[in-house]
C-alpha cells in the first residue's frame, strides 16, 4: 500500500488546515480533500485554477530529472565506443542492402525520438 502522492512532496498534507492559506479547514462544505491528500478552501482552489500546485511542482521536478538524466545517458552512451564495439562493426560489414535501409530507418527515427525529448524539456523549462 502506497501513500497519496502529496506526502512525497515539499509541502506534506495537513490534516486540518487548507494546503494554500494553512488557515482551518471546516466541515461546512467550503472545503475539499483531492486523491493526492492535500485540502483546499473552495476559493484557494479556485484561485489555484483547480490544480494541486503542490503535486504539480513535485510532477514536473520529477520529469526534469528522469528527462535530463535520460539526456546524459544518451551522450554518454554515443561517445563510449568500446574496442569490442569497433570489432562488431568490421565483422557487420558484411550487412546486406536491406539490413542497411533498416539500420538507416531506425537511426532516423531515434534521432527524432531525442528531438522531440530535446523539445520537450525545453517545454518542462518554461513551466518553471
Amino acid at each position: 500500500m502506497f501513500l497519496p502522492t502529496g506526502y512525497s512532496t515539499s509541502v506534506p498534507p495537513s490534516q486540518e488546515l487548507c494546503d494554500n492559506c494553512f488557515k482551518p479547514l471546516s466541515e461546512k462544505g467550503d472545503s475539499t480533500v483531492l486523491i493526492c491528500g492535500h485540502g483546499f478552501h473552495w476559493h484557494c482552489y479556485d484561485k489555484m485554477e483547480y490544480g494541486c500546485r503542490h503535486c504539480e511542482q513535485y510532477y514536473k521536478n520529477g520529469i526534469y530529472k528522469n528527462v535530463n538524466s535520460f539526456l546524459k545517458r544518451l551522450e554518454k552512451g554515443a561517445n563510449n565506443i568500446t574496442e569490442e564495439d569497433g570489432i562488431e562493426e568490421s565483422q557487420d560489414s558484411e550487412e546486406t542492402d536491406e539490413d542497411t535501409e533498416e539500420h538507416e530507418y531506425i537511426q532516423e527515427r531515434d534521432e527524432r525520438d531525442v528531438l522531440k525529448l530535446q523539445n520537450a524539456l525545453e517545454e518542462v523549462d518554461k513551466w518553471q
